[in-house]
């Protein structure tokens, strides 16, 4: 029985030893320890039955699993993906066609779209609310000291970079054309520090409908990840010596990055998707669909109306004019033409009919008829309710953060559900550009200066951005169910820092009086104005006259105070119950003493 092809295809940088010996497996192995073959010739157990074409496919053993090192199937995809398209239409660079919808069906309307004022208005505030976010870098290991500072470092060469919130407002672009690029330069520069390091001295956009990207046909002459730009008719392919990298395309000559010089480049791409099985043109939309795509058909329809709309305006707006002239009588024709054209300056129809001789005389006349206008606002409603808002919902999710809309019994809620719609958004472009930053920007430069270095920083934008009111009541149901909190992070949730060294600073005067007042009592130490362990202004210097239960318990919780039951103020005994929470220990501090078990701060 004839052999059957090798699996998966040969890998130049593969031993031929390995791959034969993969292939030969993966033809003629032995299954289960028993002699029968991968194709089916031969038996399977002692009986001499035949396994199924069906069970025999399911135990084809992979023949890159036998490589050490090599990734499932040589790395590469289960079937090339012009294979699942109904044919291939390319040129002879091998790149994906024009596959936007305005583009392939009018490309002046494609950059009217970008000019018009109502879409433009949407795309700014979806912009600016993902590009104004806060962002930061997060090791693998948030538990690391050294990888924490790894990622403080890096953040202060991302802050170098020129203009870095309008890079990312750049690639964000990509949400209307469906991916956007931005070329970087490196250079060296001196970070806080003395530290030299490699980053993006310089940068600019490309723009999406510039990018072309190679199409996977399988046949691996060429590299599917290679992506080039469309380029012109100038002197610098020739002087530069780019001619070698120059191929012709559908859309004119393009220039096709080397893998040095696609590391200088950023591509963002939104919503990657596949297209139909017929749909050929289309199948460029795996690198990314932008909304202009998906409004084109619903902006032209608009459009449309639009017209209709103004040429109404036009011809009815202002009335319509009736000359009356005796029928087939030419020279009143011309007089009553004449007289019309001065008339036109006030933008009315004139309509000129001709009136039959019927011996009465009456055969010249003006009359002007008022148009009405019920027609005009249905019209404007179809425009600005039905289109413009279609347009606005789905660029922004709702309309409500661009508009106001009569209020009313349960408006407030409503608002709410907006809002919350919108920021679903802003959170969707916010992560999606994240991802691209932290493979194609904060990688390279970790590449670049790291190149050792083990672990890897990811770029966050922070979208769960809740107020500072909101996380300090947070955080003091948490503090009252007996959680230790950190007061860095309680700073931090209303914009302070810790202080420093050398920093003066401000404190409730009688959260400070009452914990000196307790270290007092507590160590036996005579306090202003009393004997030792006797509060001024108080018979018994018990602790319970000299704090109140509650100033004691909030001491407790916060673990600046121990609570020792049974404590006499007069012996100078102190000391706290091991093993206890605070919670336990305060709760025991009712009955007993506060201790204090640590300095306080002053």
């Amino acid at each position: 029985m004839p052999t059957p092809p090798p699996i998966g295809p040969t890998i130049p940088n593969t031993t031929p030893g390995a791959v034969a010996a993969a292939n030969a497996s993966a033809a003629g192995g032995r299954v289960n320890g028993t002699g029968g073959s991968a194709a089916g010739g031969g038996s399977n157990g002692s009986n001499g039955s035949r396994l199924a074409p069906a069970i025999l496919d399911r135990l084809r053993l992979d023949p890159a699993m036998d490589v050490p090192g090599m990734p499932p199937l040589y790395g590469q995809h289960a079937l090339p993906h012009v294979m699942t398209m109904q044919g291939l239409v390319a040129t002879v660079s091998r790149v994906y066609r024009m596959d936007d919808e305005a583009l392939r069906n009018s490309l002046q309307n494609a950059r009217y779209m970008e000019l018009d004022v109502g879409i433009r208005e949407c795309l700014e505030a979806r912009f600016r609310s993902s590009a104004l976010l806060k962002w930061h870098l997060e090791p693998d290991d948030p538990s690391s000291h050294e990888q924490t500072e790894f990622c403080a470092h890096l953040t202060k060469v991302l802050k170098r970079i020129p203009s870095f919130m309008q890079l990312r407002e750049s690639l964000l672009q990509a949400v209307w054309y469906g991916r956007y690029g931005v070329s970087c330069r490196y250079g060296w520069g001196e970070i806080a520090g003395g530290a030299r390091c490699l980053y993006p001295t310089d940068w600019r956009p490309v723009h999406g409908d510039k990018l072309v990207f190679r199409l996977d046909d399988g046949d691996h002459t060429r590299d599917s990840d290679q992506v080039g730009v469309r380029i012109g008719y100038t002197l610098g392919d020739r002087i530069g010596g780019y001619g070698d990298r120059i191929e012709i395309s559908d859309r004119g000559r393009v220039y096709i990055y080397t893998a040095a010089e696609r590391k200088l480049l950023l591509i963002h791409k939104h919503q990657r998707q596949d297209a139909a099985f017929e749909d050929l043109a289309a199948a460029g939309k795996i690198h990314g669909t932008g909304l202009r795509s998906r409004i084109y058909w619903e902006w032209v329809q608009k459009q449309e109306t639009l017209r209709w709309m103004m040429e109404y305006l036009e011809r009815s707006a202002f009335g319509v004019g009736l000359w009356y002239y005796p029928e087939g009588n030419d020279a009143a024709l011309s007089g009553m033409q004449a007289a019309a054209k001065g008339q036109i300056n006030n933008f009315r129809n004139q309509i000129f009919v001709p009136v039959p001789n019927d011996g009465s005389g009456n055969t010249y006349g003006l009359q002007h008829v008022e148009t009405g206008m019920a027609g005009m606002a249905q019209i404007q409603e179809l425009v600005t309710k039905y289109f413009g808002h279609r347009i606005k919902r789905l660029i922004l999710g709702q309309t409500l953060t661009s508009e106001s809309e009569g209020g009313g019994l349960g408006s407030d809620g409503i608002a709410r559900v907006h809002l919350g719609t919108f920021k679903d958004i802003v959170c969707y472009d916010s992560i999606a550009l994240a991802e691209t930053l932290t493979g194609q920007l904060v990688q390279r430069i970790q590449e670049f200066n790291f190149p050792r270095a083990k672990f890897r920083c990811r770029f966050v934008i922070e979208t769960e951005e809740v107020q500072g009111e909101e996380k300090l009541a947070q955080a003091f149901q948490a503090w009252q169910m007996g959680a230790r909190i950190s007061e860095s992070k309680i700073l931090d949730a209303i914009g302070l820092a810790v202080p420093g060294e050398g920093d003066v600073t401000l404190r409730n005067p009688q959260i400070t009086a009452a914990e000196a007042q307790v270290q007092q009592m507590a160590t036996g130490q005579p306090a202003a104005g009393g004997p030792a362990g006797v509060a001024p202004g108080h018979r018994d210097g018990s602790p319970q006259d000299a704090v109140s239960a509650s100033l004691r318990h909030a001491l407790a919780q916060s673990g600046r105070l121990a609570i020792a039951p049974g404590w006499d103020p007069q012996q100078g005994q102190q000391g706290a119950v091991e093993g206890q929470s605070g919670q336990e220990q305060a709760e025991q501090g009712e009955q007993g003493t506060a201790v204090p078990t640590e300095t306080p701060r002053r």
